[in-house]
């Protein structure tokens, strides 16, 4: 049983690769922002700007971070808004 979970895990790790975005990382993080596995793009956006901090101003500036950090993730791979076929959207304060 023990053999038949490792090459199970063998095979999962050969089709999954982490995606270079340009987004910022630290030397923390201890997730990649995408990976693609089997020929999907799986990818999780916060609002980080270009100096790897958090956008301030409220809802719009980050929403709009986000978005861009979304676009430049989907044009690491070659793709667009047009290739996405889902969007979750968690926002941790609606007041």
């Amino acid at each position: 049983m023990d053999s038949d979970i490792a090459d199970m895990h063998s095979t999962v790790a050969s089709n999954v690769r982490a995606i270079e975005t340009g987004l910022p990382a630290s030397p923390t993080q201890l997730f990649e922002w995408a990976v693609l596995g089997n020929g999907t793009l799986y990818t999780a956006q916060i609002p980080i700007g270009p100096n790897g901090a958090v956008v301030t101003g409220g809802i719009d500036e980050q929403a709009r971070q986000v978005f861009e950090n979304l676009r430049q993730t989907l044009s690491a791979v070659g793709a667009s808004h047009r290739d996405v076929a889902q969007i979750l959207i968690y926002v941790r304060d609606r007041a």
